[in-house]
C-alpha cells in the first residue's frame, strides 16, 4: 500500500481536508484480496472519507483500490497517526502514515466590554459572579478563543486562585468553533474571596489567545473582599459617591460602602465614607 506517507498540509481548526488518497495493490496472481477491516488510530481528527476497498469478492489479483483519509483537526499544532488495513495477504496489517496541522482562521478584530472588569464587593467564601462581552468586530472570519487562563494576581496572596470560569453560564463558542462576524457571546467568572482578603482588593486577568489582531488579549479583574455580613439596609452609596447609612441599600454594589462586622466602614475605596 502506498504511498508510505501523506500530509494533509495546514488546515483551519474545525475544516477538513481529504487530499490524502493510498492505493492498495493485490500483487498477487491468483487470489482476491479481501479486506477485513480499515482503523485509523486517531479516530478524533483523522477519518475513512471514501474507499471502494470493501467491493464484493474482493480485490481481484493485479488490481488496486483506493483509500481517501480525512483530515478535520480539533485544535492547532502537528498531528501524526497511522491508518491500518487489515486483510488476507501475508504481510497483514498493512501500515501507513497521515500527518496534518491545524491552524487558527485568519486574523479578526475583536472588543472585550468591559475591560477592567470589576466584580465589586465580594463576600468571603461566597462566590460573585461577572460577565465579560466578547465581540468579533471583523467581517470576514471567526473569532476563535483557544484557551482562556485565569491568574490570581493579589499582592503577596499564594493561596489557591480565588477566580474561575463559570462554562454553565457562558455561551463562547468552544473550539474549534468561532464566534462569527459581527457576533457577540459571554464569559461568565466568579470571583470567592479568601478570608484573608476583608477590606483587601482583590485583583486577577483573564488571558484569551486566539485569532484576534491583538491576541494574545489580556483582561484585568478586580475585586474587593468584604465579610459575609451582606450589606443590606445599612448603607447607601450616594450619587457623590459616599455612603449615607440614612437610606438603605437595595443591593450589593461594587461602589457601595462596606460593612465589617455590622458596622459601615471607609474601606470601600476612594471618595466613600461613611455619614
Amino acid at each position: 500500500m502506498g504511498p508510505a506517507t501523506c500530509d494533509q498540509g495546514s488546515v483551519v481548526e474545525g475544516n477538513t481536508s481529504t487530499q490524502c488518497v493510498f492505493t492498495l495493490n493485490n500483487t498477487g496472481f491468483t487470489n482476491h484480496a479481501i479486506i477485513g477491516s480499515i482503523t485509523i488510530d486517531d479516530t478524533l481528527d483523522f477519518g475513512v472519507f471514501f474507499t471502494d476497498c470493501f467491493a464484493p469478492g474482493g480485490i481481484p489479483a493485479q488490481s488496486s483500490c483506493s483509500i481517501n483519509v480525512s483530515f478535520t483537526p480539533q485544535s492547532t499544532g502537528s498531528y501524526t497517526t497511522h491508518m491500518h488495513v487489515f486483510d488476507n495477504a501475508t504481510s497483514s496489517p498493512q501500515t501507513v502514515t497521515v500527518t496534518g496541522t491545524g491552524t487558527l482562521p485568519p486574523p479578526t478584530s475583536a472588543s472585550f466590554v468591559t475591560n477592567p472588569l470589576d466584580f465589586g464587593g465580594a463576600p468571603v467564601g461566597v462566590a460573585t459572579e461577572q460577565f465579560l462581552t466578547v465581540n468579533n468586530t471583523g467581517f470576514t472570519n471567526p473569532l476563535v478563543l483557544q484557551t482562556l487562563a485565569l491568574a490570581d494576581t493579589t499582592p503577596g496572596y499564594t493561596g489557591p486562585n480565588e477566580f474561575t470560569l463559570v462554562p454553565g453560564d457562558s455561551n463562547c463558542p468552544t473550539p474549534p468553533a468561532g464566534l462569527g462576524p459581527g457576533g457577540s457571546c459571554i464569559i461568565a467568572m466568579n470571583v470567592t474571596a479568601d478570608a484573608s482578603h476583608v477590606d483587601t482588593a482583590i485583583t486577577g486577568t483573564l488571558v484569551i489567545t486566539g485569532n484576534s489582531t491583538t491576541s494574545p488579549d489580556t483582561i484585568n479583574l478586580t475585586a474587593y473582599g468584604v465579610s459575609g455580613i451582606t450589606p443590606d439596609f445599612d448603607c447607601y452609596t450616594a450619587p457623590d459617591g459616599s455612603c449615607d447609612a440614612t437610606q438603605s441599600n437595595p443591593g450589593f454594589s461594587g461602589q457601595s460602602c462596606l460593612l465589617d462586622a455590622g458596622t459601615c466602614t471607609t474601606g470601600a475605596g476612594p471618595s466613600c465614607s461613611c455619614m
